[in-house]
């Protein structure tokens, strides 16, 4: 994943001092490439090394995707810890870090915000306990791991090359840093502060509750679940709950609202066996949508258990995550998984009530008034002493301070509880059936996930994989207290009360980030933000009433990129210019390009670029005058965790209310006017054609390693991937962007793996001079069909226990 910007200027300047004095002395060029050549993994021959039981086999095919063949599960374990301790330690080293707030240890004072942000969870602390509770075998299993990581690590020439330029020493693995690497995963895909929430108050607090519900609605019509119907569009409040014209027009200070990240996301769907064309099977796909950097989340692996003879037992074969012993993705030959972020609610605000006889230093609490405890943590700095820091902390966990527009809180996560953290989901490589599948997601501790299962006798289900919370007395959709206990979380929902959906009547499960059940089972999960359901819907309607489905034709519903959502808004702005084009030339250039837009986002578009820039500036227009007045209060609000205010902005720009205009505007179609004129204005700075403004333009994506910004473009190019525009947006089932996009793809059906496909944007290796850094990223760009299962063995490696010769 990539890097915190802070962390990726700190090292900006580290590359350069180091290249720089490297090329003062003599032969400083020959010198830096002598040491990374050293470094780079070991793929052919025979190497002792102390911890297997018996010689464990490590092959390459042409792509360098990875064979690991041992007797027992505990070898398979070191032997993938080899190989992620040889090509990935750097990425798995951040990751610890990340979590357990160690970065500044590493690259100085410019981390210690992180550092502090991550220290009040404690996840070191935790990651301790969580190992000693474990069983004899899952403990021994990831110190297995963690051997052969540090084994592999050791049996490099040198350093990974970022340890060169940072001029560091590795710390050695351990099997704490795996759910460390978990923790990691909870920081990337949770709301640790439960911004939804806080947002979705603080929209009723100020503006209304029914301005909340148009801003944040439960559902919109483009929902698509599985359980339960679309929700209706939302009702536009009249005069009496808001009248922004009864206030002088101002401008937006805060966040603009149309400005928002991609979060991370997801496609996962499955296919039961009678409407696939597998020999009886179900269907699985899937693509994980993340931040794209070099190298990629994950490395591709085929984990291949055999017996004393060296006959294969079993064979799992997917995505593995560096820092884990585990196909987190992918197929064992009875089943086929794959994951997609869930939306669960899992942080809640619990309001902290400070004791009114002495509000520093107590705070009410079920049974009475409690002291607020005092932590701290010393973090250390490379390169200066180091520093501690302090926070306050109730039973319920650290307090966030009171603010302009809020009361001390906490942010109850799941993250903090005992048993959150855990490498239960490892089972999967054992699971047979769907409800084998089952049994291990709901004892899993992990992110909470949709997990979509697909089996060998084409039965096909959803569920919820990892961690969710208990709620006792609330439903956790707005900030409560805690202090008279009538409300309080009870540990970790059980398995039994884990919704599931299995073998459903249409022989199809869908998720992609939206809702994806309703009723009770809504009420378990909660919503922290849902993704807009137009994405699930295009999907689903792609598979609809079709049989004898293929892993072809799965991968072609991956790279749809037709603009289905779009449609309306491209209708809109065509209404908007034919109306105002008059005698105006380049509206008149607009109004041709977007009425042939093609309806896909395509390279060639000007059209589609003109169509979503159109729509970003209505949202932003129309979202302004609300967003200056929660600015105006000091409201605590984050729009980009409105993930579905699409469907209040177009029920305005649809119903036209004059009181909910911004004053700046006489008129509806004077703000639609502006829009279309600052996307003109804005295509068209310095002289630029405006049919040259094609989508591929805006959505060229170059996966970057952190460190290509500081060196000349030749060595840049080295470690980036190549700059490649690529259709796909983020409202159809094709997710791209210039940093974002599927950071991995496949479709496959359990048994028939041989007819699947895989793809990955970046090699195998993290290693820039290996020749496997880039091997796949060329098929992953253009979508090319590539065999699921890895070629023949073009490299051999054993790794023989210390004093052995033998090989599998």
């Amino acid at each position: 994943m990539p890097l915190p910007r802070a962390l990726r200027r700190l090292l900006i300047a580290l590359v350069a001092l180091v290249l720089v004095a490297a090329a003062a002395g003599a032969g400083g060029a020959l010198w830096l490439r002598s040491r990374l050549q050293a470094s780079l993994p070991a793929t052919d021959g025979t190497l002792a090394v102390r911890g297997p039981a018996a010689p464990i086999a490590i092959d390459r095919d042409a792509r360098g995707r990875v064979t690991v063949r041992a007797r027992s599960r505990s070898d398979l374990a070191f032997g993938l810890g080899f190989v992620h301790g040889q090509e990935r330690f750097f990425q798995m080293d951040l990751s610890r870090r990340r979590a357990a707030g160690e970065l500044a240890a590493l690259f100085g004072p410019a981390l210690l915000p992180s550092d502090r942000a991550a220290a009040p969870h404690r996840f070191r602390e935790r990651a301790r306990r969580e190992i000693a509770s474990l069983a004899p075998e899952v403990r021994e299993a990831l110190e297995r791991y963690a051997a052969g990581v540090n084994a592999g690590l050791a049996a490099l020439g040198d350093v990974p090359p970022s340890y060169v330029l940072l001029r560091s020493e590795p710390a050695a693995w351990r099997a704490e840093d795996t759910l460390l690497v978990v923790d990691a995963m909870y920081l990337l895909l949770q709301d640790t502060t439960c911004r939804f929430d806080r947002t979705r108050d603080a929209l009723a607090r100020h503006l209304g509750p029914e301005i909340a519900a148009l801003f944040a609605p439960d559902g919109t019509p483009w929902d698509a679940p599985m359980q339960g119907a679309p929700r209706p569009a939302p009702t536009v409040p009249g005069p009496e709950v808001l009248d922004l014209r009864a206030r002088a027009p101002a401008p937006v200070t805060g966040e603009p609202p149309a400005a928002a990240a991609p979060p991370p996301g997801s496609n996962g769907f499955a296919v039961a066996g009678p409407r696939a064309d597998a020999g009886g099977a179900a269907l699985l796909a899937n693509d994980m949508h993340l931040p794209l950097g070099v190298p990629a989340t994950w490395l591709y692996a085929s984990l291949v258990l055999e017996d004393d003879a060296g006959r294969p037992l079993r064979t799992v074969t997917g995505v593995t995550l560096p820092g884990a012993p585990a196909i987190v993705a992918g197929s064992n030959g009875d089943i086929a998984w794959g994951f997609t972020n869930s939306y669960a609610d899992t942080c809640d605000v619990v309001l902290v009530e400070p004791d009114p006889d002495a509000p520093d230093l107590r705070y009410l609490a079920p049974g009475g008034p409690r002291p607020f405890v005092e932590r701290q943590m010393t973090l250390e700095v490379a390169g200066g002493a180091p520093v501690e820091t302090s926070w306050r902390e109730t039973v319920w966990g650290p307090v966030h301070e009171p603010s302009a527009d809020a009361a001390p809180f906490v942010a109850l996560w799941v993250a903090d509880l005992d048993g959150a953290t855990n490498p239960a989901i490892f089972d999967l490589f054992d699971a047979r059936t769907l409800e084998q599948a089952f049994a291990v997601a709901h004892r899993a501790g992990m992110p909470a996930q949709n997990l979509q299962v697909a089996t060998r006798d084409g039965r096909v289900g959803w569920t919820i994989a990892g961690s969710l919370p208990r709620r006792v007395g609330f439903d956790g959709s707005r900030p409560v207290s805690f202090a008279d206990g009538s409300r309080r979380w009870d540990g970790l929902l059980p398995a039994a009360k884990v919704p599931r959906i299995v073998d459903p009547a249409d022989g199809l499960v869908v998720t992609a980030n939206a809702r994806v059940v309703d009723g009770s089972d809504l009420a378990i999960l909660g919503d922290a933000g849902y993704a807009l359901g137009a994405r699930a819907r295009q999907i689903r309607d792609g598979l609809a009433g079709r049989d004898g489905l293929t892993p072809a034709d799965l991968l072609a519903v991956q790279l749809d990129d037709r603009a289905l959502f779009l449609a309306r808004w491209q209708r809109l702005l065509l209404e908007v210019l034919e109306r105002h084009a008059g005698g105006d030339p380049l509206r008149g250039e607009m109004r041709a390009l977007v009425a042939n837009w093609g309806a896909r986002a395509a390279v060639d578009s000007a059209g589609y670029r003109i169509v979503r820039a159109f729509r970003d500036a209505v949202h932003e227009l129309v979202l302004a005058p609300f967003a200056a007045t929660l600015d105006e209060r000091g409201a605590d609000v984050s729009w980009g965790v409105l993930r579905q205010r699409e469907a209040g902005v177009w029920a305005l720009v649809t119903a036209r209310p004059v009181h909910l205009l911004d004053p700046r505007f006489d008129t509806w179609d004077a703000l639609l006017v502006a829009a279309a004129d600052r996307v003109a204005a804005g295509l068209t700075a310095g002289g630029r054609a405006l049919a040259g403004r094609t989508w591929g333009e805006r959505n060229t994506c170059r996966p970057r390693h952190p460190l290509s910004a500081v060196l000349p473009g030749p060595l840049a190019a080295r470690l980036d991937m190549p700059p490649r525009r690529l259709p796909g947006d983020a409202y159809m089932p094709r997710v791209q962007g210039p940093g974002f996009g599927a950071s991995e793809r496949f479709a496959v059906a359990p048994g028939r793996e041989r007819e699947g496909f895989f793809h990955m944007p970046c090699g195998t290796s993290g290693h820039p001079l290996s020749p496997w850094y880039r091997s796949e990223h060329d098929d992953w760009a253009a979508g090319r069909f590539v065999p699921f299962l890895p070629g023949d063995a073009m490299h051999h490696l054993v790794l023989a226990p210390a004093g052995a010769e033998a090989s599998p």
